[in-house]
């Protein structure tokens, strides 16, 4: 039964955080009261990033857009690159006369 007990705890621990929508990074700070010392604040759904000190938090990098605009021709999807002729790995056979 503790078994039972610690196997569910420990998932339901695993399954919370994974389904979290923002994660806490903290960052090492090495004197009190400074401007620089806070918290990066991660959205998981959009990847957006936020720097928190003790007052405010400010953005860092904006969110990534799901649906991006594809630019340029896409109805031709052949390379730029020029190939090369591939040459064969049989060797020929020299007449002889």
């Amino acid at each position: 039964m503790k078994r039972f007990f610690l196997v569910f705890t420990v998932l339901l621990y695993f399954a919370t955080n994974s389904f979290a929508e923002y994660k806490l990074e903290p960052v090492n700070c090495t004197e009190n009261r400074k401007s620089n010392c806070g918290a990066y604040l991660y959205n998981t759904k959009n990847g957006a990033t936020y720097f928190c000190d003790s007052e405010k938090c400010k953005e860092v990098m904006a969110p990534i857009e799901e649906e991006g605009v594809v630019e340029g021709d896409s109805g031709s999807k052949k390379s730029k690159i020029p190939k090369k002729p591939k040459k064969s790995k049989i060797p020929k056979m020299k007449k002889t006369e």
